[in-house]
């Protein structure tokens, strides 16, 4: 093997380093609120409309302007409904209202 074949295999290996690290960076915002979405869907009561759902979900969305902040309240929401089993009609009005309310702890 000479040097020149090593070299470009190293180099071909952190460009398509690079481009996996681009790809995950540029859709890890998309990737944080579509498995929230999903989990809200999972974990809403019986007989709650899934479409509604989502159309509350993306207007709240839409009520943060920075998409940091909207990062933050996705992730946020992301840590309450990893300690919960189901939601009641409450919490999910909590989580979905535009104002910023936590919604009450569950008792363990």
């Amino acid at each position: 093997m000479s040097f020149r074949w090593r070299a470009g295999t190293v180099g071909m290996l952190f460009v398509v380093s690079l481009a996996a690290y681009g790809t995950a960076r540029f859709f890890s915002h998309s990737l944080a609120i579509y498995v929230v979405e999903q989990a809200l869907i999972q974990k809403a009561p019986a007989g709650t409309d899934p479409t509604l759902l989502r159309t509350r979900f993306h207007a709240l969305l839409a009520a943060v302007p920075d998409s940091k902040a909207k990062l933050a309240k996705v992730l946020a929401m992301s840590q309450y409904l990893e300690k919960i089993q189901t939601l009641t009609r409450e919490e999910l009005e909590q989580l979905l209202s535009v104002t910023p309310k936590t919604p009450a702890q569950n008792p363990s």
